[in-house]
């Protein structure tokens, strides 16, 4: 059984597919969003913002980043096994 219930190879190759792309395009987010508050954080700084927003600003930081790392560290001990299971 896949890790969410379902039997696995129960899906056609499009299904497969279809989330494969989904997945990539979940991980150029988080990517995007990571850019974004690097962004905020240099500007943020340099225009007085308060400790606390900037902070947040941080947190929130540190919080993609682990999500892309978790992502992209399944994606390559998948690829280094030559596994095609879907996460």
């Amino acid at each position: 059984m896949a890790e969410d219930g379902s039997k696995a190879g129960s899906e056609s190759p499009g299904q497969d597919m279809e989330r494969s792309i989904k997945k990539d395009l979940e991980l150029e987010a988080v990517k995007e969003h990571i850019m974004w508050i690097d962004k905020l954080l240099v500007r943020a700084g340099a225009t007085g913002v308060s400790d606390i927003s900037v902070s947040r600003l941080r947190e929130m930081q540190r919080s993609l980043h682990e999500k892309l790392g978790r992502t992209q560290g399944q994606r390559s001990l998948l690829d280094f096994f030559g596994c095609s299971v879907q996460l």
